[in-house]
């Protein structure tokens, strides 16, 4: 039950899915850049609102003698006057008043590579859902795994290399619209508010999100700075990303910071087979 290649992805119709109901990850499985596009069930640039008349049942059993007296015509025009939306709330005028579903973003990893991989292989494996990616590189062996944790929450990526001292690479997340990208304690964080284009009488804006990236390392030194993060001369790294927004929770920024804390302090095996 395993999906294999032997080339990194063209286009998303190749990379490997893997998610867990609510986070998701494509793995493009590169070799000298690696992006994986990360999606969270609720980023919608659409917005929350009560538009429901609540009481709009009440006007049934007058519905129901038009009909049995033949008043076809005012049995619609009373349930056209009763069952719309609630005073004041005008409903959707457009088709782009709803908003759409969209990506969360990109976790993009750039490597130090000096030349052209061998024995390249990328693989997922449908039954445990986890994507690997393995090649060699002047002599040295890279190895990544990917998963995406129910119980944890996060999308967890692991990397090692054979040879000691040999993994160094930058990491970062990005959006192309509505996000704000900057180092945060020892998290990097993208935050945003999506467009809400939303019916006349409703107030609010749109969905806020936010997504954080962790690393830890064994081996070499893991700076975060203003573009990202770095990883030098290590032997394995870990990275993960927690996302959250504030469509079903008001405290999501909360959330995603302790899922992540609570992550990266859990051995990785731990995570990839529970």
């Amino acid at each position: 039950m395993t999906l294999w290649f032997d080339r990194p992805a063209e286009d998303f119709r190749e990379a490997c899915p893997l998610g867990n109901g609510r986070l998701g990850a494509l793995d493009f499985g590169g070799t000298a850049t690696l992006r994986l596009a990360l999606n969270e069930s609720s980023v919608w640039s659409g917005g929350p609102y009560d538009g429901n008349r609540y009481d709009a049942h009440a006007c049934l059993p007058g519905v129901r003698e038009k009909l049995f007296a033949g008043d076809i015509a005012g049995a619609q025009a009373e349930i056209e006057r009763r069952f719309g939306y609630a005073d004041g709330i005008a409903g959707w005028q457009d088709r782009d008043q709803f908003g759409c579903y969209q990506t969360l973003g990109d976790l993009t990893l750039v490597f130090a590579a000096a030349s052209a991989p061998g024995d390249y292989r990328r693989e997922l494996d449908v039954m445990t859902g986890v994507a690997s990616t393995r090649y060699t590189l002047a002599g040295t062996t890279f190895t990544r795994q990917l998963v995406v944790s129910k119980p944890d929450e996060v999308i967890a990526l692991r990397l090692r290399a054979d040879r000691p001292g040999a993994l160094a690479f930058t990491a970062s997340l990005s959006r192309k619209e509505c996000a704000a990208v900057a180092p945060d304690g020892r998290f990097q964080r993208m935050q945003g508010q999506l467009p809400f284009n939303a019916p006349a009488g409703v107030r609010g804006g749109g969905v806020r999100y936010v997504a954080l990236l962790g690393v830890s390392a064994v081996g070499g030194t893991v700076t975060l700075g203003a573009d990202g993060w770095s990883v030098v001369g290590a032997d394995e790294a870990i990275l993960m990303v927690s996302a959250g927004t504030n469509l079903f929770q008001e405290r999501f920024e909360v959330l995603a910071n302790q899922r992540l804390e609570k992550a990266l302090a859990r051995p990785f095996d731990a995570i990839l087979f529970d």
